[in-house]
């Protein structure tokens, strides 16, 4: 199984003398590493990446059984693909690489492996890489390092990165760093661009500047994230070059960087996915580095926190909000709700919560104490706390079809109406609305997505597939792409402004859905959350109590 299925209840205490001290309950890594039968010790956890790396002779090996997928006899072709597939999951990461090759012939069969063999489980790759940040060991960099190319998942990528820059001590580096700066994988040179740009000596940068100009734009935009992580000028030059330069991942997240060191003084110009809007982005960012570079303090720069993995859960029919840890367990549920229809942990440890059958939105700390509450005029059901200290709602209309957003409006912290206005809807049932990080509001109906102002006039219109669809969630994503969950036919979809389809996974009944900054999609459906890989396949996936309307990570 490419998944886990992780229930309510998971960690159980067994029974002690009422004087004997509480055992030390494992922590969810533990519990991840162990099921999946793999010591939690530091020799087992080096054990577990030894065992996922292939070393050369192997992967000179698969590499030539992959090229026979190309062969001009076509029982050669035949034999390769079975010896392929023997080989199974540990050759995913060389025959992903051979899906995208320029011979049709072994980019179809590379395509066909991947999707009938499945790749190792990321989850306990995570959970060990966050054991090893954790409580460190000896000789753990260069595995880690040796291990990267062999990856194969973002969220194992991440988490492996992270691990690399928690056991580099400042103008420590480990030799293997250095040496793995000239390496002819793209994964550690850019593994080692970000550690020694954020934690190497004068030397070690010196040598990470030059990895600004690499063949790879991965290992650019690594380059660029760890050098401005250390605050080094550098940097941003090459995010700049980036927006227009590469693949569109590396350019979507050179933004994002962008925008976290301008702040309130980023261009008024946002990405998108076409050759015509990366170049005007890149030439917006340019002219900004330009009049007020010199002026940018990037020592006042702050990278965004890591990710702590918990996932949030909405579930209107059994009046519940909660959250989970990597493992499941729940850390923390409110209960007796009136309609929860979305939720936002906050920064300061709170929770908001949309109550639709209540009409308010309510502050509570995590046992349920209400600490702030808005008596809304209609059926609250999305709030998002924005990063101005305002409150974002959207409601439904009395008048209209019940479940019908119709209005959306922003409340100041002292409670004050910041606007609200009613959205257009053509006659179409709303089903979702967000304010996105461009300042436009966005909502979904039966068949479009609308995109309009705070004063309510709409601008666009963005076809979306018809047919028996039911459009219940959406997120903007970076680069004016959107997803959207249609609930009536169990997927998830990604599109651009066009209506393309650039992305789908099936999951019956899907109803809140979000993507992750490492490329997984969460969905919540009927009595359950998965989390699917950009492959659509199963990474996580946790049993639950009622129908899950929304669903986040933090």
């Amino acid at each position: 199984m490419p998944g886990r299925i992780l229930f309510v209840g998971l960690l159980l205490s067994g029974g002690s003398a009422a004087t004997a001290e509480p055992p030390e309950r494992p922590s969810p890594e533990e519990n991840i590493l162990r099921e999946a039968g793999v010591a939690v010790d530091a020799d087992g956890l080096l054990a577990f990446f030894r065992q996922r790396t292939l070393g050369d002779a192997e992967s000179k090996r698969i590499g030539e059984i992959i090229k026979r997928l190309g062969a001009d006899d076509f029982d050669d072709r035949q034999r390769a693909a079975k010896e392929l597939r023997k080989v199974g999951g540990r050759a995913t990461p060389l025959v992903r690489a051979a899906s995208a090759s320029t011979d049709a012939e072994i980019a179809v069969r590379a395509k066909a492996f991947l999707k009938e063999v499945d790749a190792p489980a990321p989850l306990p790759a995570v959970a060990a890489a966050r054991l090893l940040a954790r409580r460190g060991s000896a000789g753990a960099v260069p595995v880690l390092l040796a291990y990267l190319p062999f990856a194969d998942d973002g969220a194992v990528e991440d988490e492996v990165l992270a691990a690399l820059l928690a056991l580099t001590p400042d103008g420590k580096a480990d030799p293997a760093l250095a040496a793995a700066l000239d390496d002819p994988s793209p994964a550690k040179r850019a593994a080692a661009t970000y550690v020694l740009g954020r934690k190497g000596d004068a030397a070690q940068r010196d040598a990470v500047r030059k990895r600004l100009k690499d063949a790879d734009a991965g290992v650019r935009w690594q380059a660029a994230r760890g050098l401005l992580g250390g605050h080094d000028r550098a940097a941003v030059p090459c995010l700049v070059g980036l927006l227009a330069d590469g693949p569109f991942d590396a350019a979507w997240r050179s933004e994002e960087l962008l925008r976290r060191l301008a702040g309130d003084a980023a261009p008024a110009v946002w990405l998108d996915d076409s050759p015509e809007g990366r170049r005007k982005c890149r030439d917006a960012w340019a002219a900004w580095w330009k009049d007020k570079g010199a002026k940018v303090d990037v020592g006042r720069y702050v990278e965004s926190e890591r990710p702590l993995g918990y996932t949030l859960g909405v579930e209107y029919n059994t009046g519940r909000v909660w959250e989970c840890d990597l493992d499941g367990s729940i850390r923390w549920e409110v209960r007796d709700l009136e309609g929860p229809m979305d939720a936002q942990v906050l920064p300061n440890g709170n929770v908001l919560i949309a109550e639709a059958d209540a009409r308010r939105v309510t502050e509570r700390d995590l046992k349920g104490k209400v600490l702030w509450e808005k008596k809304i005029d209609g059926e609250p059901i999305d709030c998002r706390r924005l990063q101005d200290g305002n409150t974002f709602v959207s409601t439904t209309d009395r008048a209209n079809t019940i479940g019908s957003p119709t209005r959306a409006m922003e409340y100041a912290a002292g409670g004050g109406v910041v606007y609200s206005v009613k959205l257009e809807s053509g006659g179409e049932n709303i089903t979702a609305v967000c304010k996105a990080r461009n300042g436009w509001l966005y909502y979904t109906g039966e068949n479009a997505i609308s995109e309009a102002n705070i004063a309510g006039k709409r601008r666009r219109y963005i076809q979306l597939p018809w047919g028996g669809v039911h459009y219940v969630a959406l997120e903007d994503l970076p680069g004016e792409r959107f997803l959207v969950a249609d609930s009536r036919r169990g997927r998830v979809l990604e599109v651009n402004m066009a209506g393309d389809i650039l992305w789908q996974a099936d999951t019956p009944g899907a109803c809140g859905a979000t993507r992750l900054p490492n490329g997984h999609t969460l969905v919540g459906a009927n009595r359950k959350v998965v989390e699917v890989g950009a492959d659509g396949k199963l990474v996580w996936a946790k049993v639950v109590e009622g129908y899950v309307r929304r669903v986040y990570r933090r």
